[in-house]
């Protein structure tokens, strides 16, 4: 049966960006018999009775699902790419994973960060990619928190980047 479905150009950035995110994860595979479940899509948006109900059932959808990809969207308000964000905080935390409480910073990591985190121009637009993040869309929504608790795996992602829900938790959290 062919069906078409309108879609705000948002929800379609999203799933064009979810098929190019599990070519990359998973190179060679095919999508045939995959089941991806999309909230934008899945519940109709505009009816506030089926968003309530819907909500309420949120926690059995994540706590099920094998994997859940969260979109981000490409940029922020202020049009400063996610992908910077995710990445600073990717970098952020694979040079302090295996540092204990009290224990120095390697100062080969150190070199390093002071070559990516300078201060001036460069250091200026992670931060405020940093913070258009903060801001983001996807916070605002009701069930975010839901997805973060019970998801047994959780991808943040933009257009180009991918962040693994314990390394943001590590490093904002």
């Amino acid at each position: 049966m062919d069906a078409t479905l309108a879609l705000r150009k948002a929800s379609h950035s999203g799933l064009r960006a979810i098929v190019s995110l599990l070519a990359r994860l998973a190179p060679g595979q095919t999508l045939r018999g995959f089941r991806l479940w999309v909230d934008a899509v899945c519940i109709n948006q505009q009816d506030n009775e089926e968003k309530n109900r819907e909500v309420a059932r949120m926690d059995s959808v994540y706590s099920s699902a094998e994997s859940v990809l969260a979109w981000l969207g490409r940029h922020g308000t202020e049009g400063l790419p996610y992908s910077v964000a995710l990445d600073t905080i990717r970098f952020i935390y694979d040079g302090i994973k295996d540092i204990g409480p009290g224990d120095p910073l390697p100062a080969d990591w150190v070199e390093q960060a002071r070559g990516v985190l300078d201060r001036g121009a460069r250091s200026e637009h992670r931060s405020r990619c940093l913070g258009d993040l903060s801001f983001a869309s996807y916070w605002s929504r009701v069930w975010v928190w839901q997805e973060m608790a019970l998801a047994k795996s959780l991808l943040l992602f933009s257009a180009s980047s991918v962040l693994e829900r314990e390394r943001f938790l590590v490093v904002l959290g």
